[in-house]
């Protein structure tokens, strides 16, 4: 089921791609270009709404939108979202202490209900923590949301974590996995998500993740402690789950696939001569015209292009514009 929503998402990119790419090489609207490249009625919808999202289309007018404009918008959108992020994680700690005040009584015996849990950190609460976990994993039926900041990881742990994945999958369950970019450094954990997208997992990276956090069918909460004394925290309800499920889902309409991030990006330095290039290939400029504008001959800008698109993993010029800018390479 994972894996059916995951390659539809990935049909309707590349059909919007190569739309859009005919809307500007050709100058047509959204749908002369459809219709040339002979797009089912069925699909015309999605690939109309999947453009607006991306900004690449004018909704009014159905014409394309200049691809670098619509990139320093959502770049500037981008922005706001890690500076709210940025606030969210200092404010980690009064949250987490406000959720053990209001739903932790452990000094209430005759409770009868007690929706939410506190671990420490020893290794008696580390064991009940485990089986808390594998529990809810054992128990989901519709979906796991999962968000992972930076972290040393422990291989049992990755390993005891693509086999919780196997058993929610296998009972239908949607895994959708959050990891901070950064993640992708270290080899261990880019093979680690390699192997969970095999088995059906629909990962994504984003530049900041704030908590780590599981949400089990938006009803049950496992989230990261603060401080000394907690190490994490198990909240049961809808009352925190689905805000923190919304919290995941605005994070994934605006993160990256794996395949957008290349090894080792973040440690890359570009030439003003190389960004100038991305910055023309991500507007759909030809080798010819980039040499012009940079007074090189054509021939180096073919070899430079054909750097970056290697560099930048990418699987044409325009997506190598595209991922340079996710990744803030044009700044």
């Amino acid at each position: 089921m994972a894996r059916t929503g995951q390659a539809e998402e990935n049909a309707v990119e590349t059909l919007a791609k190569r739309v859009y790419e005919r809307m500007r090489a050709k100058g047509e609207g959204f749908g002369e270009a459809a219709t040339a490249l002979g797009v089912a009625p069925e699909r015309v919808p999605g690939l109309r709404r999947h453009l607006s999202e991306l900004g690449l289309l004018d909704p009014a007018a159905e014409i394309a939108v200049d691809a670098l404009a619509a990139l320093r918008r959502l770049t500037d959108e981008g922005d706001g979202q890690l500076a709210a992020l940025a606030e969210l994680m200092a404010a980690r700690q009064r949250v987490t202490g406000a959720l053990l005040r209001s739903f932790v009584d452990v000094a209430s015996p005759g409770r009868a209900e007690i929706p939410a849990e506190a671990y420490g950190h020893d290794p008696r609460d580390r064991e009940r923590l485990r089986a808390a976990v594998g529990e809810l994993a054992r128990g989901v039926r519709g979906e796991v949301l999962e968000m992972q900041p930076p972290a040393a990881w422990d291989p049992a742990v990755l390993e005891s974590a693509r086999s919780h994945d196997a058993a929610q999958l296998a009972a239908g369950a949607r895994v959708r996995v959050l990891f901070v970019q950064s993640s992708l450094l270290d080899p261990h954990v880019r093979e680690h998500l390699r192997l969970r997208a095999e088995l059906g997992v629909e990962v994504r990276l984003t530049p900041v993740v704030a908590t780590r956090m599981l949400v089990f069918d938006r009803r049950v909460a496992v989230l990261e402690g603060a401080g000394d004394d907690v190490r994490a925290v198990i909240v049961r309800g809808e009352h925190v789950a689905v805000p923190l499920a919304a919290l995941h889902d605005h994070l994934w309409t605006g993160a990256s696939s794996v395949t957008d991030v290349p090894r080792g990006a973040q440690d890359a330095q570009l030439s003003e001569q190389r960004r100038a290039v991305l910055r023309m290939l991500a507007e759909g400029a030809k080798d010819d015209t980039i040499a012009r504008a940079l007074g090189v001959s054509t021939r180096t800008v073919t070899r430079v292009v054909g750097e970056l698109v290697a560099t930048l993993e990418a699987g044409s010029r325009f997506q190598a514009g595209v991922r340079a800018a996710r990744l803030g390479w044009l700044d």
